[in-house]
């Protein structure tokens, strides 16, 4: 009996490999958020321990220190904004390649389906065929039993 073959192959080929694209772009855009937020509370970590210093430093502190460490603050308060802002974006872009990794999970489940419905419309005519066979070998059997001289 003929092999089972797929028609539409090439299309569950190329799904598939979208979905794996659409996977590491996935674990990717994960990497980066995960170093985007590693970095934002490594900066809000300075930042605090700045103005733990900033509020508890002691009547010998000059003004020029001060001055120092106003700055640094500010200086790392735009730091941990722009880091806050990379987090964002990083959080966004994995919600995107999880979108996109979901549809293209889905359209390949869809094609996945279809293979499986037409695997077993061949198996049913396999089957039907061979039993036609098997009935028609019977048959002749049969005949030939029934010619046979006794």
């Amino acid at each position: 009996m003929k092999k089972f073959k797929f028609s539409m192959e090439a299309v569950r080929f190329l799904k598939n490999k979208i979905e794996e694209e659409a996977a590491q772009k996935h674990s990717r855009a994960l990497v980066q958020v995960s170093k985007a937020r590693a970095e934002l509370a490594e900066t809000e970590k300075e930042l605090n321990a700045a103005a733990l210093m900033q509020f508890s430093s002691n009547k010998k502190t000059s003004a020029r220190e001060l001055a120092q460490l106003s700055q640094y603050v500010a200086t790392l308060e735009k730091l941990r904004r722009d880091r806050l802002e990379r987090c964002l974006h990083a959080e966004k872009d994995v919600t995107l390649a999880r979108a996109a990794l979901e549809k293209a999970a889905r359209e390949r489940e869809i094609l996945d389906r279809v293979h499986e419905h037409q695997r077993k419309a061949h198996n049913f005519h396999v089957a039907r065929q061979e039993q036609k066979w098997m009935d028609e070998l019977a048959q002749q059997m049969k005949r030939r039993g029934v010619m046979a001289p006794v």
